[in-house]
């Protein structure tokens, strides 16, 4: 992830992209290792989710904030529900808030959830986008951002990376694509497949 990059991370429902952004926004924030890769210093780092309620998300953090100073944690976190990029109320919401917070490096979690158009839609997710481009070349801000795949064939392959869901455009605009996605596993012979 470079300054004022974007990166996306992609994966099935319940692959632990979540987990994963939680942790590299650990690391991110508090300018430590993550996954062997130097983080250069702690940056200011602002996490948004909307995929769970306070609760569901407090434990999410609870599994890896167990580092958290929690009287001066590291990431701005919240939970937000009605914070929508594809219109300029959501966007100028959104850069207060980085401002304020004076956030360089930004994750939402899931895409999903940050529009209300038609994922299917090249011009509803160049909306997003636009946002997006806003945030990194207006405000310098890297963003990192997950998103979900199409479900497994009936032959139970996974798909690749250019197979997330939704238009095409989604994978066509990240600096980085990551797949998570784990191994399928026979019980019969214990063996990675």
């Amino acid at each position: 992830l470079d300054e004022g990059g974007f990166l996306l991370v992609l994966g099935a429902t319940s692959v632990g992209k979540s987990y994963l952004l939680l942790q590299m926004a650990y690391n991110i924030a508090t300018g430590t290792p993550f996954l062997g890769h130097e983080v250069t210093r702690a940056y200011r780092t602002g996490f948004l989710q909307a995929e769970l309620g306070e609760a569901g998300q407090r434990q999410r953090v609870d599994k890896i904030g167990r580092n958290f100073d929690p009287e001066n944690p590291p990431l701005f976190i919240n939970t937000t529900s009605s914070l929508y990029l594809d219109d300029s109320k959501g966007l100028r919401e959104l850069t207060s808030s980085i401002m304020e917070h004076k956030i360089e490096v930004l994750f939402l979690d899931p895409m999903r959830c940050y529009y209300r158009g038609n994922e299917n839609d090249t011009q509803d997710i160049q909306k997003i986008y636009g946002a997006i481009q806003v945030i990194k070349d207006v405000h310098h801000v890297a963003v990192v951002m997950s998103h979900h795949i199409r479900k497994p064939g009936k032959d139970g392959i996974m798909p690749g990376q250019y197979e997330a869901r939704g238009s095409t455009v989604i994978t066509d605009r990240p600096d980085t694509t990551i797949l998570l996605s784990l191994p399928a596993y026979s019980s019969i012979t214990g063996l990675v497949l």
